[in-house]
């Protein structure tokens, strides 16, 4: 199924203004790390729909999708996470979150000296959102703030 089938089903099954946007000609923006790695500060952004148990669940019945983001702690243990994302088959991360979400090598490589911090907070939103004008406009803005606050230096973006 190419990209404008999928564009035509979206538009008759769930909004009928639906767009993808096309980024291809645009160019990658590209940051050279002013540091070395083992001084800077990193941190995890995940599409797979994990926040903490006392945190409020996405919303997985918007045929939209939820635009929302959950903070997770860098402290964080797997056991006080939970996936709220009705798109995807998640058993398996069941058994490994740190296929979505790897904090936990994140931590090790802290331990060790190979990156300088884990960041405080790190991010979790639902991959599946055809709200991608809140998407972008608020929720990264509000990440990418965030980011920014907390002195980040490197993100690592982890799709689920």
């Amino acid at each position: 199924m190419d990209i404008k089938s999928i564009e035509e089903m979206l538009q008759s099954n769930v909004d009928p203004n639906f767009k993808f946007i096309d980024n291809r000609e645009k160019e990658v923006p590209f940051v050279k790390l002013g540091k070395p790695i083992s001084e800077a500060k990193v941190a995890l952004i995940s599409s797979g729909g994990l926040h903490l148990k006392d945190d409020p669940k996405f919303d997985t019945e918007d045929s939209m999708g939820d635009a929302s983001y959950r903070e997770i702690p860098s402290r964080v243990k797997f056991k006080d996470l939970e996936i709220s994302h009705g798109h995807y088959d998640y058993k398996y991360i069941k058994e490994d979150i740190n296929t979505v979400f790897p904090v936990e090598l994140l931590q090790r490589l802290e331990e060790r000296g190979v990156i300088g911090a884990l960041a405080r907070r790190n991010y979790s939103f639902m991959g599946y959102c055809l709200k991608v004008d809140e998407l972008i406009n608020q929720t990264g803005m509000k990440i990418a703030n965030s980011l920014k606050e907390d002195q980040v230096d490197i993100a690592i973006l982890a799709p689920a």
